[in-house]
């Protein structure tokens, strides 16, 4: 669903799809990313914005949007942004 999204939005480039965590971080290591979306189950976890599966491309634009405009420079938000993927 997230690449199927991410296709339909000029903006956003799918740089990489993992499948688990120590890629992703290894990944993360040595490439300049700016939107991580995350598909995470787990009670200590929390997230600047939850996607509920299924996924609906209004609320997928929503979190992006969202996403976009912390990362525009906003001095008094957090430079992270946190998105949880979450299960059925």
């Amino acid at each position: 669903m997230i690449k199927a999204h991410t296709g339909k939005v000029p903006f956003l480039e799918l740089k990489r799809a993992l499948v688990n965590a120590i890629d992703a971080l290894t990944y993360l290591k040595t490439e300049p990313i700016d939107l991580v979306f995350l598909d995470i189950d787990g009670p200590d976890i929390t997230a600047l914005d939850c996607l509920l599966k299924p996924i609906a491309f209004e609320r997928f634009m929503q979190a992006v949007n969202k996403a976009c405009e912390r990362l525009s420079g906003d001095s008094r938000k957090s430079p992270y942004v946190f998105v949880k993927y979450g299960h059925d």
